[in-house]
């Protein structure tokens, strides 16, 4: 069986860049949540291929392009609770 994976990163300016290998259903869900708490989506395209060769370099290089792309929109979300904490009440629920 196959786990869902999540690579989380912090940026020079104490933010912190996730990306998130999982099925489709809970990827949404965790995208739902962060819309609601006024978290812009950035859509990384599609990813044709994950190989095992792939170097972890390359992998945080593209994390970091992610990261200064979000922080170029300089959009500072309001938001009352942590998305992880939202997520956690969801489950809860």
């Amino acid at each position: 069986m196959k786990k869902d994976v999540i690579i989380k990163k912090a940026t020079p300016d104490g933010k912190v860049a996730i990306t998130m290998f999982a099925d489709p259903e809970v990827a949404n869900e965790i995208v739902r949540l962060a819309k609601e708490a006024a978290i812009e989506v950035i859509d990384g395209g599609k990813i044709e291929t994950v190989a095992k060769s792939a170097i972890q370099a390359e992998v945080f290089s593209r994390i970091q392009e992610i990261a200064e792309e979000m922080h170029k929109t300089n959009k500072d979300p309001v938001k009352e609770m942590s998305l992880t904490d939202r997520l956690i009440q969801k489950m809860k629920q």
